[in-house]
């Protein structure tokens, strides 16, 4: 079981009639996500509509890691 006053996470519940979650979630997965990609190498593709910005994915990138040097494009959605 967790310490229930971590720094950096955050709390929530959820209930229904059938059951009652009690979540710990970090605030931000960047340095867990960097491991992984560091891990499995070779091209990484998200897709999404909010990825980006203004046309600047680093809203997204940022967050996430953002790996220096990394080649990125948004393309238009249809």
């Amino acid at each position: 079981m967790k310490e229930i006053n971590q720094p950096g996470y955050s709390y929530w519940y959820e209930c229904t009639s059938r059951h009652f979650t009690l979540a710990l979630t970090p605030l931000t997965v960047a340095e867990k996500f960097k491991e992984v990609m560091a891990q499995k190498s070779g091209s990484w593709i998200f897709t999404s509509a909010t990825l980006s910005v203004n046309d600047d994915l680093h809203h997204f990138t940022r967050p996430a890691g953002d790996r220096r040097g990394a080649d990125s494009a948004a393309a238009e959605s249809l």
